[in-house]
């Protein structure tokens, strides 16, 4: 039922397919003179110092982190119309290509299974193949209204709609010499950026990174030195916000707002097999696909690690990623899922790789056992992967009251009819994408039915054109996901497996001198309890240690390692808990020193 590749050329932009047929092969490791930019011990390139905010610096300046930091302030629950509330919602969002795309995708994934995240927080991912900057750079560009349609679908409003992270990198490059194309792509993203500030009037934090190791691929426009010059673009882009450009305006007080605050995201080059001074990142050939530009599966988990990681240890995201008191969330895989046809109506599909919907002959069921919900629901988002390969059409989503089928038993002469109608409409995504709707309708309707409750969802086709209609099976380790935000209750990963979560609190910040610290630990694990600054340097370890489950608490004196005072400002706290069994738990709590 796939269509030939060849059909999904023709819905190509021609730069795209000319594109295409210079890759297929591996190209020999380039840019040898290269060294990732956050290696401040490396040489000058063509002019320019190392450094990612300028040469020698790898942190925001302090008056631009201080504005990060006020800014993350007011990154907060926020009902459809903007304004700060309890039962409220944030949006975070991704901008980009299809590499892009795919490498948030995969975090997505694993950001809706974290324990411990806010469940305020809704991530969708906006990315979409062929969505070059030199093309989104049109506020007109098609590529607008997905992005609309996406944001919509997840539940979210506009005004909700707060951080994000953009990606991108140009399309057609008339001119590939330095710094031409990266004066060129920091145009477009300025323009960009303004442009998103327009859409989303409480964006306050966009975090950028540029192009991972293109020198697995001799194409003019995503080769070597060309993917790693990209990042001059970005550097260039928030230097002119922190130089106090009128254009790039963050500061309500310095004047009308026109953009974000623009940070670094993670920084995602380095050079081939060769282990970058930082942390030994290498990007080898194994994290591309055979077009040797875009990110393989591991290449996609890497990213997501990275972005990951990086907003663990990014002080301005410590403010609103990690969840508020009395709230949980919850990630339930589906427990069955299978397709049928009606022109092969006794044929079972339930150990399939995929799923699929082609117009009205074939659709798919998925059932979910919400017998482990036991808290309020106050949203719902079903999550899908798309396959590796093409474009999916736009997806109705629909409810079945029959949830007991069985995987292997269902035939299109067996399969329930969707007696309870249709929940909402997935738009079209590029390939590889996490796709998402807010079924938090369905999901309370489903609960309401009492103890062991079901839910059972189904894909079929809109009435609209059909492009490719196939999406990953739970038989992958990707299929479907709902992820599930309650009022109270305890937190679950995978089938509904229970977990508790630790909590730092400080108790009384602002402070002076002595701050105490609570810290709630639901096993006993090894403790290191560490304060950074807000530029994200350690102050001071406070604790390194095993200790029991249970409320303990600590106190912070306000002196650094070297026991001098710190300075007045905003800190964070991060407590590490390595138990000698499951996974690693973080907790995270912002703290302010008033002058003493």
């Amino acid at each position: 039922m796939r269509q030939p590749r060849i059909l999904l050329l023709r819905a190509l932009p021609l730069s795209i397919v000319l594109l295409m047929g210079l890759m297929g092969r591996a190209h020999a490791q380039g840019c040898t003179t290269c060294v990732p930019l956050d290696d401040l011990s490396g040489p000058v390139y063509r002019g320019r110092a190392p450094g990612l905010y300028a040469a020698g610096l790898n942190v925001p300046p302090p008056a631009h982190a201080a504005l990060a930091l006020s800014q993350a302030a007011l990154v907060v629950p926020r009902d459809a119309a903007g304004a700060a509330s309890a039962t409220g919602r944030i949006g975070f969002l991704a901008i980009g290509m299809s590499n892009a795309n795919q490498e948030f995708s995969a975090f997505e994934r694993l950001e809706d299974a974290r324990i411990g995240r806010n469940p305020r927080v809704v991530v969708v991912g906006c990315a979409f193949g062929g969505q070059s900057a030199d093309v989104i750079v049109n506020p007109a560009a098609p590529y607008w209204t997905t992005v609309s349609q996406r944001v919509s679908a997840a539940g979210l409003s506009a005004a909700q709609v707060q951080v994000l992270w953009l990606k991108d990198a140009e399309g057609a490059m008339p001119d590939s010499s330095f710094p031409a194309h990266a004066d060129t792509l920091r145009s477009h993203l300025r323009s960009i950026v303004r442009a998103l500030r327009g859409r989303y009037p409480n964006l306050r934090l966009a975090y950028l990174s540029s192009r991972t190791y293109g020198g697995w691929n001799s194409a003019v426009n995503v080769g070597e030195p060309v993917s790693y010059e990209t990042a001059f673009a970005v550097r260039d882009l928030i230097a002119e916000q922190t130089s106090g450009s009128a254009a790039l305006n963050a500061d309500p007080a310095a004047g009308a707002v026109q953009a974000p605050v623009l940070l670094w995201g993670p920084y995602l080059w380095a050079r081939g097999n060769t282990p970058r001074a930082s942390d030994g990142l290498t990007w080898p050939i194994a994290f591309v696909e055979t077009d040797h530009v875009h990110p393989s599966m591991p290449g996609e988990a890497r990213v997501a690690q990275l972005l990951a990681d990086f907003l663990l240890h990014e002080s301005t995201a410590a403010v609103w990623r990690d969840r508020s008191p009395g709230e949980t969330s919850m990630a339930l895989d589906a427990v069955a899922d299978a397709w049928v046809d009606d022109l092969q109506p006794t044929v079972n599909h339930g150990t399939d790789t995929t799923l699929a919907w082609v117009n009205a002959s074939a659709r798919s069921y998925i059932r979910f056992d919400l017998s482990s919900v036991t808290a309020p629901v106050f949203h719902a988002k079903l999550s899908l992967r798309n396959l590796p390969d093409p474009t999916t059409s736009a997806v109705q989503v629909a409810r079945s009251s029959n949830t007991v089928w069985t995987e292997t038993g269902i035939t299109a002469a067996s399969a329930p009819a969707f007696d309870l109608g249709t929940v909402g409409t997935i738009p079209q995504a590029s390939r590889g994408t996490a796709i998402s709707l807010d079924v938090t309708a369905a999901v309370v309707a489903a609960l309401a039915s009492g103890p062991g409750a079901g839910l059972t969802l189904g894909l079929r086709a809109t009435s609209g054109p059909v492009v490719t209609q196939f999406v990953r099976a739970r038989e992958t380790g990707e299929g479907p996901r709902l992820v599930l935000s309650l009022a109270g209750g305890t937190v679950g990963v995978g089938s509904g497996a229970v977990t508790a979560v630790p909590r730092l609190r400080a108790q009384g910040s602002p402070f002076g001198r002595d701050l105490p610290l609570w810290l709630e630990s639901p096993m006993t694990a090894r403790v290191e309890l560490l304060i950074f600054d807000p530029q994200g340097r350690r102050v001071r370890r406070l604790l390194d240690e095993v200790m029991p489950s249970g409320a303990h608490r600590l106190v912070w004196d306000a002196l650094d390692d070297a026991g001098r005072p710190v300075v007045p400002g905003l800190y964070l706290a991060r407590a590490v808990l390595q138990p000698e069994q499951g996974r690693t738990q973080y907790a995270v709590a912002k703290l302010i020193r008033l002058a003493p």
